[in-house]
Parts: structure tokens; sequence; C-alpha cells
């Protein structure tokens, strides 16, 4: 029987109080709490989780409010949506308290947790064990086992019931109209929102993320290649790291060769597998492509690459597969709602023949074609959406959209959002140089955002501090 990696999207969270200024009338109670380490407004509202139907099992959805703390709130908060699918919009509020302060003096920061994931109503299926290597149809039977178990109808667990979540709250926390912003899938929900209440959007920003109508999943492979291309290019050019691998391209291609020859062991344990690591193709080019995830990470490939090469050290390989990408997998295989997302939307196409055409000449070629096949074997263990849960076709909107790319995500390339005017004509795309896909810090698209929000023109937006990005130092120690 065939087996697959399973290394999923590694690598696809009182309205009297002071500040909050709702401007409708709201009828959800929030109370003092702490988040994460900071101050907030804590709540719940409860939705239908068939809400066509307005009858039936109902889903209570967490809400923290970060409210503004300068002396005048304007009306109109920011909605924050977390990336995944799966992460928790709660989990930001640490964050966000501190980085986007300058927002926060001004605006409500609203985190609603989406159904399914966090504080409303999560939906976690029981621990795999060693999950280095599943079978799909082994896949398959944990998720219908796991579906059994829930009180719940996966079917409603859907973007599109996420966004109606999300203006239902709107309503009840007293707010007209709202500025919407998210990050990767979070990006996503953006869209739909768009899609589906555009009356009730202020400004939109679509962070780190790719058009709804764009199938994202079936370029990984070349995606990444070009960002792994971006890295070898840079060293290149950079002196110092030129110097320290001078042979870097052979040397990738030599490793990469290796590997797919036979599977190559190393000195570190696995503890909870009980059994040494042994870097197989797969393994190995999920390491790079996850490493790509990030500017940091990624300046670290080069040595990396460099020690596998010349001193047959394969450590630093199995360590970030053990440390970053392994828990990972733990928790994106354990939660149904993102699978179910995953499995069931358009925008998450992940066709095995698009892949497979896509994907000619990137070292991700043969992992993505695996994991393709993998979404192929399992999904249909999942429940289809009713035809209501799921977006509509993206309409063209006025509402004013800010697109800010990484020059270097090796998932969302800003040839992801290079289409973005047919839809939304009053936007503004800008490109990040040398970021990547995670975010270590909010200088200057915290700036940018800031600004648009509180100026709602994306003409208005001053975007100077862009030309000031500078790359992460390559790791050249010996």
């Amino acid at each position: 029987m065939k087996q697959y990696s399973t290394v999923l999207l590694i690598s696809f969270l009182l309205t009297a109080c002071s500040g909050l200024a709702p401007s409708l009338s709201p009828n959800v109670e929030l109370t003092d709490c702490t988040v994460n380490g900071v101050s907030a407004q804590c709540g719940k509202h409860t939705v239908y989780e068939d809400r066509a139907a307005q009858n039936g099992r109902q889903i209570e959805l967490n809400i923290v409010v970060l409210p503004a703390t300068g002396e005048q709130a304007m009306p109109d908060p920011l909605f924050f949506f977390a990336g995944g699918p799966g992460g928790v919009a709660s989990a930001n509020a640490s964050s966000f308290k501190t980085e986007l302060s300058a927002l926060n003096k001004t605006h409500d920061i609203v985190l609603i947790d989406q159904r399914g994931v966090g504080g409303s109503n999560p939906l976690s299926c029981p621990p795999l064990g060693d999950v280095s290597l599943l079978e799909g149809e082994k896949l398959a039977s944990y998720y219908e086992s796991c579906l059994k178990e829930f009180d719940t109808d996966l079917r409603w667990y859907t973007t599109k019931a996420y966004v109606d979540d999300v203006n239902e709250v709107r309503q009840a926390l007293g707010y007209e109209k709202i500025n919407i912003a998210g990050e990767s899938y979070g990006a996503t929900v953006v869209q739909v929102y768009l899609n589906e209440h555009p009356e009730t959007v202020r400004t939109a920003s679509i962070l780190r993320g790719t058009l709804l109508e764009y199938p994202i999943f079936e370029h990984f492979a070349d995606s990444s290649q070009r960002a792994l291309d971006l890295v070898f290019a840079r060293c290149e050019q950079d002196e110092t790291c030129k110097e320290a691998f001078p042979a870097l391209r052979s040397e990738f291609e030599a490793i990469q060769a290796r590997v797919q020859e036979e599977p190559v062991p190393t000195q570190l344990w696995d503890a909870a597998a009980v059994k040494r690591i042994v870097i197989t193709p797969d393994m190995f080019s999920n390491v790079i492509h996850y490493m790509l995830m990030g500017a940091d990470t990624a300046a670290r490939i080069p040595r990396l690459v460099h020690r596998a090469a010349v001193a047959d050290d394969w450590n630093a390989i199995a360590r970030f597969y053990l440390e970053q990408i392994k828990p990972l997998q733990m928790v994106v295989l354990q939660q149904a709602m993102p699978i179910n997302i995953l499995c069931t939307e358009p925008w998450a196409h992940y066709r095995p023949e698009q892949v497979t055409q896509n994907s000619a000449g990137s070292y991700f070629r043969a992992a993505q074609i695996a994991q393709a096949g993998l979404f192929e074997q399992f999904c249909p263990a999942i429940p289809a959406p009713e035809k209501q849960a799921l977006y509509a076709t993206p309409q063209v909107t006025n509402v004013p959209v800010l697109v800010l790319n990484a020059a270097e995500d090796p998932q969302n390339p800003p040839a992801n959002v290079a289409d973005a005017v047919r839809l939304y004509p009053n936007s503004l795309v800008l490109i990040e140089p040398y970021r990547a896909h995670f975010r270590t810090d909010w200088a200057c698209s915290g700036d940018i955002l800031t600004e648009f929000i509180g100026v709602g023109d994306v003409k208005a937006v001053k975007v100077d501090c862009i030309e000031k990005i500078a790359p992460a130092p390559f790791d050249v120690s010996p």
C-alpha cells in the first residue's frame, strides 16, 4: 500500500469600557479579562451551527476585544483573522497590543476565534502517535472515526460560516462599519468576507495571501523553487556568503541526489517515536520549504546545505524537522475544522495532475505530488459542506483594499496577487523585499496598515519604509 508524507501545509490565530466605540446598540456583554498577559475585554456570542435553519445545535464564539487606548476611539474597529486554517485569532492579543499599539490607540481590535478552534467549540481528534508516515486510507479511517465522536455537523464549519459569524458578532458588538485584515489563510477570510458582506467594510487588508481564484496549493512546488532560487542568488551576490559557500547550487543538487538514492541516518533520536531520525527525500524537501517560510531561517539554508555536502552533517536538518515540523504536523492533523476546509473549499484545490504539471524543475516536486495524492485519498472521508456553507463566486468591489505580500514567500509569492485590481479596482499592491511568509515583526507593514486604516484611502498611504527593509544576514559560521 502506497504511503505519503503527512506534512500538511507546513508547508499552509463591556461595551461601556473606556475606548470601546460601537455605533449601533450592542447586545454582547464584555468583561475585563487577561489574555496572554495583556488586559482585554472578553465575551461570548451564541450562533446557530446551521445559521440558515435558525434552530438546532448552537455554538459559543469566543471574542476578545482590545479597546482603543486613546481618549477618543474611532467608530470602526479592526477585525483581524488568523492564519491556518486552524489559527486561533485570540492568541494574537499579546503581540497586537504591543506591535500594533499605534493602531490600537485609535481603533478597537477585535479577535474572534473561528468556529472549531480556540475558544469557539474546538474540534480536536485524538493523538495519532507517530505521524512521520501514514497511509491515506488510515487517515480516512482516523477522520471517519473521529467525526463520529463529535456532537457537531462538520458541514457547517467553513470559511463562509466563519465570515457570517463575524458579521453577526459585528452587529452584536454594535459596530456599523469595520476594517478587516488577515494573514495567510486569514487573507482568504478577508476576501470571503468582502464577497459576502462588502457593505459593512470600510477597508480591507490582504496580508501575505493569495487571491481566491488562484490555486495556491497546486503551485506550492514552483513557488517554493522560486523562493529558493532567490536565496541562492542573494548568497551569490553577497561577498561573505559567496566566499563561505562558493558551490552552493551544486552542493544542493548533490545532497538532494544523495538522499534520493538512499535515506540518510542522523545522530539525532526522536524520543517520542523511539527511533533514530532518518532523512528521507520527502523530509529533506519539507525542511527546506519550511525554512524558506521565514526570512531568518532561509538565511541559514546555505550553511545547512554546505555542512551536509562537505561534512556529511545532516543533524541540523533532523533537528529542524524534530523541533519545528513534527509538532506542527500533530496540531494540523488533529484539527477537524482545517481539514474540512482544505478538503472541500474551491480555493484549496489540490489536484495531483495540476501539481504534476506545475512543478517541473522544482526540488519540491515529488513531495508535493505525494501530498496531493494523500489528500485525494483521505478527503472523501470528509462530508461535503451544504451549498449555503460555501462562498459565492468572487465579485468586484470598490472597497479600499491593501494587498501586502512578501517578495520571497514560498507559498504566497507576488504572482499570487498580481491580478488583484480585477476584483479590487480600488486597491494598492505592495511587496516587501527580502521578507518571507512568517512575520518576525510588524516593522514597516504595521506602520502601513495603521496609516491605511487611519486614512481609508490607498492613494494616501505612505510606503517609504518598504525601501528601507534589509535582508536577514546569512549564517556563515563554520
